[in-house]
């Protein structure tokens, strides 16, 4: 038996093998030697990139457009206090709160009311306003009419004898009732003289509130307490 010759592929076997190589591994070749950012953003599917799949940190502040984070796509309560540099927007906020909780018995003379806290520092360039309150209680043996009176002062160097620029803030209350009646009260500006606010000063400032049981009346009997005071420091800078 005569030995088989291996037959010569033929030419269009030859071409079938080749194209077959470029087709299988040329996809491999482009994938690996396509031009860094080649892949345009209309090639890529609309959602096609999911958030589990970027990276940490892969967003950084240079890839965002300007103006492309609006308003409506911060989530609720997204940018606090911390966040936001007081210097660039005014503010007004309660800043210091002050108070004391008595009681302490209006006097037939002038006495001031005993806070326990009453100091505070105003910082340079803030404005700061006041807005105080205090409790005032009749006894059921103060008849009526009764009333009482008191005042908010601010950096009085003797509370007793107050100079017209101490005055903070005043308040009186009348009750024509009986019995037991205790009630709130606000200190309103006094008028003519004095300011429930203090200008924003060159350098930090340290102020000192007290509060003036200016006098009480029964039209018999006694017994009129002030019960709890507090203030309220606003800053607005």
């Amino acid at each position: 038996m005569k030995n088989a010759r291996p037959r010569r592929p033929s030419a269009a076997l030859v071409i079938a093998c080749i194209a077959l190589f470029v087709a299988l591994g040329g996809a491999s070749y482009a994938a690996v030697n396509l031009p860094k950012n080649s892949v345009g953003a209309k090639q890529i599917k609309k959602n096609a990139v999911k958030t589990n799949k970027l990276a940490a940190k892969a967003v950084k502040a240079g890839k965002i457009a300007k103006n492309a984070i609006t308003t409506n796509r911060l989530r609720s309560n997204a940018v606090t206090g911390a966040k936001i540099k007081a210097s660039s927007t005014p503010f007004g906020q309660i800043v210091q709160t002050l108070s004391g909780s008595g009681p302490a018995a209006f006097e037939k003379e002038v006495s001031v009311y005993p806070l326990s806290s009453s100091t505070y520092t105003q910082p340079a360039g803030r404005l700061d306003q006041y807005f105080g309150a205090i409790d005032i209680s009749f006894s059921a043996g103060c008849e009526a009419p009764r009333s009482a009176a008191a005042f908010l002062l601010v950096d009085a160097a003797n509370p007793k004898e107050p100079l017209s620029q101490n005055y903070a803030g005043y308040t009186v209350v009348q009750d024509n009732g009986a019995g037991e009646v205790s009630t709130r009260t606000d200190f309103g500006p006094f008028p003519g003289v004095g300011a429930n606010y203090r200008s924003a000063p060159a350098a930090d400032t340290p102020h000192t509130f007290s509060v003036l049981l200016a006098g009480s009346s029964c039209k018999s009997g006694s017994g009129v307490t002030a019960t709890g005071a507090s203030i309220n420091v606003v800053g607005t800078k």
